[in-house]
């Protein structure tokens, strides 16, 4: 007697599956895309990804950049990745070596990420000085405008960095020269391991910022301290720089990046 094969439930959702397809596409891509670019990386058709795109856009999970006719994805995603676990742990592993930071050298600490060509303010530990810079949690920079940015950045390859600068409005202004200097500068800095320089955007803050490591030499978040320039005191660079590298270090094994 020849039994019967019980037939398999079919689950699939063709219309979920292409909205996070194309999610996926623009978070594996270092620049904007267009639609026929996100219609080829997906092998289908535009007409088959158009509607699905739209869709996306109207609430305000992709972002169309009318001039270049290129999306990319919003500061939503980061919205809802801060209730994901390796977020979450992150923050988490993070909070405890900033805090103690903080209490030793008494200077503002915070931590940032990279989200697509944009850096974000994932973390901020308050000076106890009476006077301590306050940078606010979810803040948004360009990575010229931000020295952690620049962190950030020489620890891409090559090929990344070139892609993700020529989102950067402030890059599209430099000249060959600058450019040049800039190339070097982030070797140098992805040389030493962290980086020391004035404040792009405020005057009188220096911003000490070291690197937080993975085992595959990514940099998965910058940790900053920006220092008050006082009149007549000299920031101890050296002394911070070597706390600041422990409290990475810390946050990195802590949140499982670096055994």
């Amino acid at each position: 007697m020849t039994s019967k094969k019980t037939a398999q439930p079919n689950y699939e959702v063709p219309a979920l599956d292409k909205g996070l397809d194309i999610i996926e596409a623009l978070a594996n891509s270092a620049i904007p895309l267009s639609q026929i670019e996100i219609a080829r990386r997906l092998d289908k058709t535009v007409s088959q990804v158009f509607r699905m795109i739209t869709c996306l856009e109207k609430r305000g999970y992709i972002f169309k950049d009318m001039d270049a006719g290129v999306y990319c994805l919003t500061l939503k995603m980061y919205q809802l990745v801060n209730h994901h676990p390796p977020v979450e742990k992150l923050l988490r592993t993070a909070t405890g070596p900033m805090m103690e930071l903080v209490k030793d050298i008494e200077e503002s600490c915070h931590l940032s990420v990279l989200n697509g060509s944009q850096v974000v303010i994932l973390n901020q530990m308050d000076s106890p000085k009476r006077v301590s810079v306050h940078v606010r949690t979810g803040a948004t920079l360009s990575l010229l405008e931000s020295n952690s940015g620049r962190v950030l950045l020489a620890y891409k390859s090559p090929t990344e960095q070139q892609a993700l600068l020529t989102q950067d409005i402030e890059y599209k202004k430099l000249n060959k020269a600058a450019k040049e200097k800039l190339s070097k500068e982030l070797i140098e800095i992805h040389e030493k391991g962290h980086f020391y320089n004035e404040s792009y955007t405020v005057a009188g803050i220096i911003d000490l910022i070291v690197p937080v490591m993975t085992n595959s030499s990514e940099a998965i978040a910058a940790v900053t301290i920006p220092c008050i320039k006082y009149h007549g005191e000299e920031i101890p660079v050296d002394q911070y720089l070597a706390r600041m590298k422990k409290a990475a270090r810390l946050i990195a094994q802590q949140s499982g990046v670096n055994i």
